[in-house]
């Protein structure tokens, strides 16, 4: 399921809402064209929208080869390496370069993006490598499993510096809000999480993105993080990690990293603007106790 069939008045369901592509040329191409999808990746999702077009997805992304959560130790070595000293390995949420070689989880451990607690904490979602990535161990308690979304400042639990080890990300009692330039990183790999795992294969269960999470398997917040994916575009470092998880390990890809327009194509949302007053109307309006799971 997803937040489409929540709210069908709010949502565009035609190609009208799609990022315009633009042709580059020369060099400035090159790193683009190197991770790029296999030509037929994605045939049997031309010409669809909506939930259409979110099945035909599932349908290419969700057969893949299951690594193990042992496993990711050192795969996340690869794919999170710092491009500028290959002996370390940059975390989520602190930015922080750190010495890549596993420890035991002392140095770093195993974020999951889309909590355990929220629908995965066991089968193939559980070491997604899509949803895992290094973080600090105290960085990765701090944030448990709080949704994502803009921090509300008026909350009692608010933090403008989340931790020390994370002092560009904010916090507040049932949210975490990362690093602007990791946010749509985040927010696309909740996307593919929402579509790879509709609870129609064994040990699944049917995750949805919403924006008020009521369920163990929901999580938000929707239109927080499709603001979020607008604002912060996909680059190169975003593209090679998505393109070693294909080559290298589960033999899938995201989609929403290949081609970002799908998803407006697929969730269809109100245009940038009304869609961050609707984000800003979200933190101001949000009931003062909601679930953790």
């Amino acid at each position: 399921m997803g937040i489409l069939s929540n709210h069908p008045s709010l949502f565009m369901q035609t190609a009208r809402s799609c990022f315009l592509v633009f042709l580059c040329a020369g060099g400035a191409c090159t790193a683009q064209a190197l991770y790029d999808p296999p030509a037929n990746y994605y045939t049997n999702a031309t010409a669809k929208y909506g939930v259409t077009l979110k099945s035909a997805l599932h349908a290419i992304i969700a057969p893949h080869l299951v690594k193990s959560y042992d496993d990711a130790r050192t795969i996340l070595q690869v794919l999170d390496a710092d491009p500028s000293n290959a002996t370390k390995i940059v975390l989520v949420y602190s930015g922080f370069s750190v010495n890549k070689t596993w420890d035991s989880g002392v140095t770093w451990n195993r974020e999951h993006l889309w909590p355990q607690s929220r629908g995965v904490s066991t089968g193939p979602g559980s070491s997604d490598l899509f949803n895992l990535r290094p973080s600090h161990p105290d960085v990765n308690s701090a944030r448990g499993n709080k949704w994502f979304d803009n921090s509300n400042s008026s909350d009692a639990g608010f933090k403008a510096s989340a931790h020390a080890s994370a002092p560009l990300c904010s916090t507040d009692k049932d949210s975490w809000q990362p690093r602007r330039v990791e946010q749509g990183d985040i927010a696309r790999a909740l996307f593919y999480m929402d579509t790879c795992y509709d609870g129609s294969e064994p040990n699944t269960v049917d995750l949805e993105l919403t924006n008020v999470v009521t369920t163990s398997s929901q999580m938000g917040i929707f239109y927080t993080l499709m603001q979020w994916h607008l604002a912060d575009p996909v680059d190169d470092i975003e593209r090679r990690r998505n393109d070693l998880i294909y080559s290298s390990y589960q033999t899938n890809r995201n989609p929403y990293v290949d081609h970002p327009e799908y998803v407006q194509m697929v969730y269809g949302v109100p245009e940038p603007t009304l869609l961050a007053l609707v984000a800003a109307l979200i933190v101001l309006r949000r009931p003062p106790h909601r679930m953790a799971a």
